[in-house]
């Protein structure tokens, strides 16, 4: 359904920025990399400099030329097809993403409601992957102005407050004189490499930090689409960075390695470092904040392909 309000030139650089974050940023990818301790900075500011930033500086370029998103992008340099192949890639991409990012919800909600169990029960994480994606499409389907205000709302209570919050019991844990589960001397800011292992995982976190490009199909609805652009994906960049290295780190400091669960890490961070300072009641809260952000996640990723998809179809390059 077409997310294009009539009313035109309607976001500020701001709510742009949080829906760039949306798509770019989320607390279920910090498990992965929390094994590796301090040396997930490495392999964060990898992927950073070889993929986020150049790409953030092509996006930037192209976006000064056309506002259309992906499908405007490349079909001024490579043709029409090539620009149609390239959103339906954006799409299927997002179809493959579902899966994992509403795992991770479901495992939030699971130990916020006291039930580490369902973590691994399929049929209950079913129910929740399907609840919240059907929730993020009958959202989306409200219109722009509408996904965006509960995107941007979402992305600022399910992940920049929680992402916070874990940063900041870091700190406290550590200052209290507890022990962390992993080294933090300096050296072991370069990872240990294990071979093919080690090389998945520096893709995977490549993949982290895609999505930067999947709110431009909404920069024609952005005040002043150039300059709000550009400031918009400069501050989703830097936001990305800091809630993933020390978001990770402060993970690996309170879970063992051997025991971080790829969707349930942050949860188990937050009931690990809540119970350790005396306030375990505040983990089950914070735990539960993450299912909203995971459900912003899903808005972003909902509305922006489709949007697309949508766009190109209306060129007529989808069967009638």
């Amino acid at each position: 359904a077409d997310t294009h309000d009539s009313e035109p030139r309607r976001l500020t650089w701001q709510t742009f920025a949080f829906l760039t974050m949306a798509s770019l940023v989320s607390i279920a990818q910090l498990p992965a990399a929390a094994e590796y301790g301090l040396g997930a900075t490495t392999l964060y500011l990898l992927p950073a400099l070889l993929f986020l930033i150049p790409v953030g500086l092509v996006a930037a370029e192209l976006a000064m030329m056309h506002s259309g998103g992906v499908f405007d992008w490349v079909n001024a340099g490579l043709g029409e097809r090539m620009g149609f192949q390239a959103i339906w890639l954006q799409w299927i991409q997002s179809v493959a993403l579902y899966p994992s990012l509403l795992s991770f919800a479901a495992a939030s909600l699971a130990y916020a409601i006291g039930r580490t169990d369902l973590v691994s029960n399929g049929v209950y994480t079913g129910v929740v992957v399907l609840v919240v994606f059907w929730a993020a499409t009958l959202i989306a389907l409200r219109g722009l102005s509408v996904m965006a205000r509960i995107s941007s709302l979402g992305v600022l209570i399910g992940t920049l407050i929680p992402a916070a919050v874990l940063i900041g019991l870091m700190v406290f844990w550590l200052a209290a004189g507890k022990p962390a589960q992993v080294s933090l001397q300096p050296a072991a800011i370069v990872p240990p490499f294990a071979g093919i292992s080690s090389i998945v995982l520096i893709v995977s976190n490549f993949i982290a930090f895609g999505g930067l490009e999947v709110s431009a199909v909404h920069m024609r609805d952005m005040r002043r689409p150039v300059t709000d652009y550009l400031k918009a994906i400069t501050v989703a960049v830097v936001m990305s960075l800091l809630i993933y290295i020390p978001g990770t780190v402060a993970i690996a400091v309170a879970v063992p390695a051997k025991q971080i669960d790829l969707n349930a890490g942050a949860a188990q961070a937050f009931a690990l470092l809540t119970t350790g300072l005396g306030f375990g009641w505040l983990g089950p809260i914070l735990s539960a904040l993450l299912l909203i952000g995971a459900l912003a996640g899903s808005l972003s990723w909902v509305a922006g392909p489709s949007r697309g998809l949508l766009n190109v179809g209306q060129l007529g390059y989808l069967p009638r």
